[in-house]
């Protein structure tokens, strides 16, 4: 089955699980082949790699359908069931074992779009204030869902903004209210991990080791200030 046309299989997966969703969800039909043609130049099943999967939820999905949380994780659950059939009935094995890990994505996005309104709840605080909208370095198309952003009303003289950095961090780990961060690329120049970084309340509960933020920093006196946040993600699906 691994010549079968992706388009072919999806409608044989419609009518032999028949997947049901509440009205005004996403459809995993309506979009995915959207994203397998167009986007991914993808035609047969055994063309489709775990890292496609990652790259349609993650990436394309938020961007192209403005997602809402409870829509984002309707979508991951259909695309874990038809990864599941995909790996069984059409003996895919690269996708065999990625069932469980979509489960876990389930979790992570609920846990992620938590951390946004996080975020929005600061904003509305006058703690953090002006919305930025994550864009997508391919098209400059808003990230969606997994994007909410802010600018810290912050001291000007305790923060250089001279010295701000803006790039896609991970988070290292979390201390207190704080957290640290790292790119691959300054863990290869031998840098330290960049931190402590100052949270708005109720975020450092929700962040986890790996989640990749794309934000801007700034140096302050007693660590680092958060200036804008374009973007969450879970880390670990790569």
């Amino acid at each position: 089955m691994q010549a079968t046309s992706l388009e072919s299989a999806l409608r044989q997966f419609q009518a032999e699980a028949r997947p049901r969703g509440r009205a005004g969800e996403p459809d995993l039909a309506g979009c995915l082949p959207a994203y397998l043609g167009d986007y991914a130049g993808l035609e047969r099943v055994g063309e489709l790699a775990p890292a496609h999967v990652w790259e349609f939820l993650l990436e394309w999905a938020p961007s192209a359908l403005g997602l809402e949380a409870a829509e984002h994780v309707a979508l991951t659950r259909r695309m874990r069931a038809f990864v599941d059939w995909l790996a069984g009935a059409a003996g895919i094995e690269t996708l065999a074992g990625l069932a469980d890990r979509l489960r876990a994505l389930e979790r992570d996005l609920g846990r992620c779009h938590q951390l946004v309104e996080r975020f929005a709840v600061a904003r509305e605080a006058e703690e953090l204030s002006r919305p930025v909208t994550g864009v997508s370095e391919a098209d400059e198309a808003p990230v969606a869902v997994l994007s909410g952003g802010a600018q810290r009303l912050v001291d000007l003289t305790r923060v250089d903004y001279a010295a701000a950095e803006a790039d896609y961090f991970r988070v290292s780990r979390v201390e207190g209210q704080s957290a640290f961060l790292y790119t691959p690329e300054r863990r290869q120049l031998g840098e330290a991990d960049l931190g402590p970084v100052r949270l708005p309340a109720g975020a450092a509960e929700l962040l986890r080791p790996d989640d990749i933020l794309k934000l801007e920093v700034a140096p302050a006196a007693s660590g680092w200030e958060i200036l804008d946040v374009e973007s969450v993600r879970p880390g670990g699906y790569e």
